[in-house]
């Protein structure tokens, strides 16, 4: 299905984007999500069956650097597998938010931190500036903690030499501003970048990581857009600055 076929279709069974995401609404983009991996993760499961039956060979045979190769491919693929299916898990699924004082420099510095050693290595160099001081944060911690995880290795797959994040306060509407800036071309459609879509290549990513990162942006009523400014490619997050008993603990 092509992308303007998937939005027209959801367009009309859900004409209003903005408020809290729907249990059918919900299910209705996995179903999405799932059909447009489907041809990326039976290609995984092809090259973890055929490398797995030439490890068992080679461990019956005794032959090691048969079984050295094959556990060079079997490996990289089945986490790659792993990461798959847990974020097709967690973008299918609808859990509220536990919303909770928390410091967003310091989200971002864990989300950095807890990255596998092979992301963290591919990294280009990150240039970091925020407002200070920066308010105390009243959101769900582990939600935008993963936000920030999948936006980095989004940003991995853009093969830029370097990467910028900026962390400001707007004051009309309040509301944060989380900018990440990269030398690069966005897609004619800026949007599709927030649908799912199969990995190309040696891509780190899902195809799940941008639209799960705006799933939880837009699960605290906050919204998303990337926008082309000369020769960088900027994604702007926007949270607005809520109460508790104004994020909404229902949607995803």
């Amino acid at each position: 299905m092509y992308l303007r076929d998937y939005m027209a279709i959801k367009q009309e069974l859900f004409p209003l984007e903005s408020g809290p995401l729907t249990e059918e609404q919900t299910l209705f983009e996995a179903g999405q999500a799932v059909r447009s991996l489907s041809h990326f993760v039976k290609n995984l499961l092809q090259m973890v069956g055929g490398s797995a039956e030439v490890a068992q060979t080679a461990l019956q045979t005794g032959n090691s650097k048969c079984l050295e190769k094959s556990l060079n491919l079997l490996l990289p693929n089945l986490e790659r597998l792993r990461r798959t299916v847990l974020d097709l898990c967690e973008y299918s699924r609808i859990r509220p938010l536990e919303a909770a004082a928390c410091n967003i420099k310091m989200l971002w510095a864990d989300a950095l931190a807890d990255l596998p050693a092979p992301a963290k290595e591919k990294l280009p160099p990150i240039t970091f500036q925020a407002d200070s001081p920066l308010p105390g944060a009243l959101l769900d911690p582990d939600k935008i903690r993963r936000m920030f995880r999948h936006v980095l290795i989004f940003l991995l797959d853009q093969k830029t030499n370097s990467i910028s994040i900026e962390i400001r306060i707007l004051p009309h509407p309040s509301q944060w501003l989380i900018s990440f800036a990269w030398e690069g071309i966005l897609p004619e459609n800026p949007h599709s970048l927030f649908e799912p879509a199969e990995p190309k290549g040696s891509q780190w990513g899902t195809g799940l990581d941008l639209p799960l990162a705006a799933r939880i942006i837009h699960q605290h009523n906050g919204h998303t857009e990337a926008v082309q400014e000369g020769k960088n490619a900027i994604l702007r997050l926007y949270l607005p600055l809520q109460t508790l008993e104004r994020i909404d603990s229902t949607c995803l």
